[in-house]
C-alpha cells in the first residue's frame, strides 16, 4: 500500500491548477521515503515513475523514452541505475494503469500513460488504444495551456508528435501542427535556439506525409526566417526545394 502522506500528497495535486513539475514530486516522494526503513511495490513505482527522465529520441541508457536519472558503480564496478528497471513487474504495470484511470490532471495522465505505453513490452503487456489517445491528448492540452515552462511545453507537443506516428494516430496530426505552430510562435526568442524553429524541422524538413499548404508553408517559412536572418544563420539551414 502506498505511504498515507504520499497517497495525500498525490491527491491534493491532482486537483490542484496550480503549476508544478515532475521534479517537485520526486523531491516530495524521497523525502518522505528516506523516514522509513521499509518500501511497499507501491512506493516504488511512484519512486520509479517519478525519478526517470524523458528523452524523445530514445537516446536514453534504456533506449527508451524514459531512462534514469542516474548512473553510478557498485563496489564491484558495475553499474547501477537510479531507479532500476528491476522494480519492473506485472504488479507495478497494474498499479500505473490504475493510477492512469483515476488520474484527472493532465500531467499525471500523461505521466502514467506513457509508462504504460514505455514498459507494457519490456514485461509483456498489452497497451490498450485508449491509453495511447489520452497520452497524446493529454500531452498536447499541457502545450496547449501553457501548464509547464517552454521548453517542457515543447517537449509535450513532441511527444504527441511521436505517439501519433508510431501509433499511426493520423487523424490528430492536423491538431498537433497547429499546436505546435502557435506554441513556437508564443515561446520563440532569438537566443534560444531550441524554442523557435521546430515546427519548421518537424513538419516541412522531417515530415514528408504531412499535406500542408502553400499559405501555411509560407507562415512557417517567415516565422522562422526572422529568427535566421537576425543571427545570420541561413548557410546552417539545408532546405529541400518542394515537388
Amino acid at each position: 500500500m502506498l505511504r498515507t502522506e504520499i497517497r495525500d500528497y498525490l491527491s491534493g495535486l491532482n486537483i490542484n491548477d496550480k503549476p508544478f513539475t515532475v521534479h517537485d514530486v520526486a523531491g516530495k516522494i524521497r523525502e518522505v521515503i528516506q523516514k522509513e526503513d521499509t518500501r511497499s511495490i507501491e512506493d516504488e513505482a511512484e519512486i520509479f515513475a517519478f525519478n526517470v527522465y524523458t528523452d524523445e529520441s530514445n537516446a536514453t541508457a534504456w533506449d527508451s523514452y524514459f531512462g534514469p536519472m542516474a548512473s553510478f558503480p557498485d563496489k564491484n564496478g558495475k553499474n547501477v541505475d537510479f531507479p532500476s528497471r528491476s522494480i519492473l513487474s506485472s504488479e507495478v504495470l497494474e498499479y500505473w494503469k490504475g493510477r492512469f484511470e483515476e488520474s484527472q490532471h493532465l500531467l499525471f495522465k500523461a505521466l502514467y500513460a506513457d509508462l504504460i505505453i514505455e514498459f507494457s513490452n519490456h514485461l509483456e503487456g498489452e497497451i490498450g488504444i485508449t491509453v495511447i489517445k489520452e497520452s497524446l491528448n493529454a500531452h498536447v492540452l499541457l502545450s496547449e495551456q501553457g501548464f509547464s515552462e517552454d521548453i517542457q511545453s515543447k517537449q509535450h507537443i513532441d511527444r504527441a508528435l511521436h505517439l501519433s506516428r508510431k501509433f499511426k494516430q493520423t487523424d490528430e496530426i492536423e491538431r498537433i501542427f497547429e499546436t505546435a505552430l502557435l506554441l513556437e510562435n508564443r515561446v520563440a526568442e532569438d537566443d534560444k535556439p531550441g524554442l523557435w524553429g521546430f515546427v519548421l524541422e518537424w513538419f516541412l524538413l522531417n515530415f514528408k506525409h504531412l499535406k500542408i499548404t502553400k499559405m501555411v508553408t509560407l507562415k512557417i517559412l517567415k516565422q522562422d526566417a526572422r529568427g535566421y536572418l537576425r543571427l545570420n544563420r541561413f548557410g546552417r539551414l539545408k532546405m529541400q526545394p518542394s515537388v
